[in-house]
This record gives C-alpha cells, structure tokens and sequence, in this order.
C-alpha cells in the first residue's frame, strides 16, 4: 500500500506555487510589510520544493520492488516535463 504523507503533499503544493512567484515576478507588488515574509519563502522555496521531492522519489524507489522500471519511469516523465517546458519555452521566444 502506498504510504500519504499529506503534510509534505500540502507543503510541496505551497512551495510550487512560491517557485512560480519567483519566476513570474508576481510578488514584487508586495507591500513593505511583508516583504521580509516574503523573502523568507521566496529563499526557501527551492530548496525545500527539491528537498521534499527527493525524499518522495526515494521512498518510492525504496518501496518497490522493480527498482529500474521505477527509476525508468521517472526519467520518461521528467523529460516529458522537460521537453513541453522546452518546447513552450521556445514558441514565446521565437
């Protein structure tokens, strides 16, 4: 059975969100107040994003039994990811 850990589900989900802040500079418009708020996750949220995701990877590797196909799977997904993000990266540019 496949072990939830929600907490992390829920910390990864905020943290994603605080990457793309970053990289879409939606934050900037913040008021003063919150700044150094702000600053705090905007620092932390790589970091903390790889972190959880390496632990969810390798729980799930551990976990299995077919550990290549596991690892295979993993690839194939993370370049799929990649290359739709490359591919959209491209388009805006050109």
């Amino acid at each position: 059975m496949k072990r939830q850990y929600k907490g992390l589900d829920i910390a990864k989900f905020f943290f994603s969100w605080v990457v793309v802040a970053i990289h879409t500079e939606l934050l900037l418009d913040t008021p003063a107040v919150y700044r150094p708020l702000m600053r705090y996750f905007m620092s932390a949220a790589v970091p903390v994003f790889f972190i959880i995701s390496g632990f969810l990877c390798g729980n799930k590797y551990l976990d299995s039994d077919r550990r290549p196909e596991v690892i295979r799977k993993s690839v194939k997904s993370l370049l799929r990811l990649y290359g739709i993000w490359g591919g959209c990266t491209f388009l805006s540019i050109y």
